[in-house]
């Protein structure tokens, strides 16, 4: 038996009151109903309304941070609103968990293309590759290159 520690960083972030009540607003009127609950009693918003007022920053996790960016999802006028994801995207960004779908996709064709360089230099084919015949594999794209 084994036991591993994992954590989930807390960032602390300094907002105003009207980044709050802005998403508190984007929130009541959401489509989906978990950012609609981010408003009740033990909710994200409900925490950062009372850490405001009681004069402590306003804490979140990853997920929380990723919420409220599907809370501000529909909202593209409003300055004080895109400031604020952008700082969270940002802040997400150098925490190391959010890299978009493109980076991620781009990464693995340029390691996939590299494998297949480098084997077929030593005179493999791309069937030869794949894991069930004993090669390194090709990650995301074995099936697709190897057909």
């Amino acid at each position: 038996m084994e036991i591993k520690i994992k954590y989930e960083p807390v960032f602390e972030l300094t907002l105003t009151k009207q980044v709050v009540e802005s998403l508190v607003e984007l929130s009541e009127s959401h489509y989906d109903y978990a950012c609609k609950r981010a408003l009740a009693q033990g909710g994200l918003l409900f925490k950062w309304l009372n850490q405001i007022e009681f004069g402590t920053p306003c804490t979140a996790t990853f997920r929380e941070l990723d919420l409220t960016l599907k809370i501000a999802e529909c909202e593209t006028k409003s300055k004080l609103i895109n400031g604020y994801c952008a700082m969270v995207r940002g802040v997400m960004t150098k925490s190391g968990q959010y890299a978009s779908p493109d980076e991620a996709l781009r990464e693995a064709v340029v390691e996939a293309h590299r494998i297949i360089l480098h084997e077929m230099d030593n005179g493999r084919t791309p069937t030869m590759l794949k894991a069930e015949n004993g090669g390194k594999g090709l990650g995301y794209f074995e099936d697709l290159i190897t057909t």
